[in-house]
């Protein structure tokens, strides 16, 4: 059997209109409401149930959304943090602060005072002469 060209491109557009298809049947689900019945893959059934009804909401919409999945990790034991001391953090604490704050010169503390009496001079000159009770 002889096919037309006119068959033939068809055929070939096949393939392009079927994933159009699965890509609109997508947006439809995430527009439809979930049935309350609806529990997520990778739930075990029985946390699942265990869950407040908010909890359920919450996750169905972070599956539905942004394709969230319960992790295994929560299951294994934690990870160790590494082993630091008191004072070694209270160091390091020190030195970031340190390195963010700078040193500042006697002159540059000078110019400051200086600068906040002027602005405190101005601010009270431009005060109103009434009294004002506080």
């Amino acid at each position: 059997q002889s096919l037309s060209t006119e068959q033939l491109a068809l055929l070939a557009a096949i393939p392009a209109m079927q994933e159009a298809i699965a890509q609109l049947q997508a947006q439809v689900q995430t527009l439809l409401p979930p049935s309350s019945d609806f529990m997520p893959p990778g739930w075990d059934a029985e946390v699942w149930r265990s869950l407040p009804p908010q909890d359920k909401r919450h996750f169905r919409f972070m599956f539905r959304r942004r394709g969230f999945r319960p992790s295994p990790q929560g299951q294994a034991e934690p990870v160790a943090l590494p082993a630091i001391s008191t004072e070694q953090m209270k160091q390091n604490q020190r030195d970031e602060v340190a390195q963010l704050v700078g040193e500042v010169s006697p002159e540059q503390k000078r110019e400051v005072q200086l600068a906040k009496q002027e602005i405190l001079r101005q601010f009270w000159s431009q005060a109103p002469d009434e009294d004002v009770p506080f």
